[in-house]
Parts: C-alpha cells; structure tokens; sequence
C-alpha cells in the first residue's frame, strides 16, 4: 500500500471503530460499558499496532509517505464523523430530526481540526486523541524520519532555488 489516502482512512478506521462499538454496546447495555480511562489506552495502542502492521507489510522504497503522520491524520480527518455515528447509536449525531444540517456540520469539521478536539472532548476520548498525536510524532521522527508529509513532486515548488 503506497497511497497516502488509504493510510487516512485505514487511521481513521482504525482509531475510531472501538469507539463506535462501545457505543453500540453501550445502548444495548444501558450502562457503561468501558470507561474513559481504558477507551485513553485502548485507542492509540489499537493504532500503534495498525502503524506497525502497516509499516511491516507496506512498501519501504524511498522516497514514500510517512505511515504514521497519515495514520493520525485520518484520526484527525475522520473523527467528528466517527463521533456523530457513535452518538446515533445513543440516540443523537444522526438520529436527530435534523440530518441534513448534521451532515454539512460533519463535513465542515472534519476540515477544522478543532471541531475533532471539541467533539473528543464531549466523546470522552480527548486523552486518547491527544496522546494518539504524540505517539505518532514519536514513531514518525523514530523510524521514518525521511518519509514525506509534502510529496516532493509538490514540494519542489515550495523551494527558493528549484528549477522546473
């Protein structure tokens, strides 16, 4: 897998599926079914073992993007609408009358980082966000440190002295 895309979407899956599931067990059980103390460990460690299956099974050939720093950034990207489905399950997020207006909110997060922190917040998993955010800087500047963010195809332009 060598596409930055799939890296997005498979951290965004990966991180907030738990987090839709004890929902989902949450409302079948009408109490809570885990706390916010081991949904803080539970998330990130459920990707930091995505991050590694990924980076042992991806492809190494340099220049390739960095699977951590996509990883997180599909958390980021992914978040309010994983929130809003988990919420539907406990009767909010889209199983208001209102969905339609919910959705346009939905998509407008998703492009404001911001909106993933304040909806993490309400969620419970604002520790895990915040913690999921260093590891994956940590792994990054461990073990692909010359891994882009920036394809170089896009960079160059970004440079006093290239040359086109």
């Amino acid at each position: 897998m060598k596409t930055p895309l799939a890296y997005v979407l498979i951290g965004g899956l990966a991180f907030w599926i738990p987090d839709v599931f004890t929902a989902v067990a949450r409302r079948a059980a009408l109490v809570d079914v885990i706390g916010p103390l081991p949904m803080t460990a539970l998330l990130p460690v459920v990707l930091v073992a995505v991050y590694f299956v990924a980076r042992r099974y991806g492809e190494v050939a340099e220049p390739a993007p960095s699977i951590a720093l996509f990883l997180g950034t599909g958390v980021w990207m992914l978040g309010p609408l994983s929130m809003t489905l988990a919420n539907t399950f406990l009767g909010a997020g889209f199983g208001t009358g209102n969905t339609g207006e919910n959705v346009g909110y939905v998509l407008l997060l998703s492009v404001f980082p911001p909106g993933t922190l304040m909806m993490s917040t309400y969620d419970g998993s604002l520790g895990a966000l915040i913690l999921l955010s260093i590891l994956m800087l940590v792994l990054h500047f461990s073990y692909e440190r010359g891994h882009w963010l920036v394809p170089p195809r896009v960079s160059r332009f970004f440079r006093r002295d290239s040359r086109l």
